[in-house]
């Protein structure tokens, strides 16, 4: 089957979108990450593990309620009551994949603690944490 010029075109739009979206993804990888943890104020249990390029920036971002649902619902109540999540560092400076990996890391080192992280479902936290799961 021969595409006609319109698809042709927009198969070309999708490829140029695809390589700048692996060009902007590589660009926001080769720049230093932070892997923080947000913890409730009054018992400092870990509830959210993330990584990103600029822990003060994302760390307002949750405070403000611009991330998932559940996350933003906790916030929400911690706000009502006048307090913020706790922000932990727990790495700085990792770069690349690594950074995933490492969010990865302490991800699975927490739910094998038993933390009830916001950004798992009981389903995905077990896929997570087995042993054939993500990491080991």
């Amino acid at each position: 089957m021969r595409l006609g010029r319109m698809d042709r075109y927009r198969r070309w739009c999708d490829s140029c979108a695809r390589q700048e979206r692996l060009r902007q993804f590589r660009e926001r990888m080769a720049k230093p990450h932070t892997i923080y943890a947000l913890a409730d104020p009054y018992d400092q249990a870990v509830r959210y593990v993330g990584e990103t390029a600029n822990v003060q920036r994302r760390y307002r971002e949750h405070c403000r309620g611009e991330t998932g649902v559940k996350v933003a619902g906790w916030v929400a109540e911690l706000k009502e009551q006048g307090m913020f999540p706790v922000l932990l560092i727990l790495e700085t400076d990792v770069v690349g994949r690594m950074a995933i990996k490492r969010e990865w890391y302490w991800t699975k080192m927490y739910l094998m603690q038993g933390a009830a992280l916001l950004n798992f479902t009981p389903e995905t936290r077990e896929r997570f944490t087995s042993d054939n799961g993500l990491i080991h």
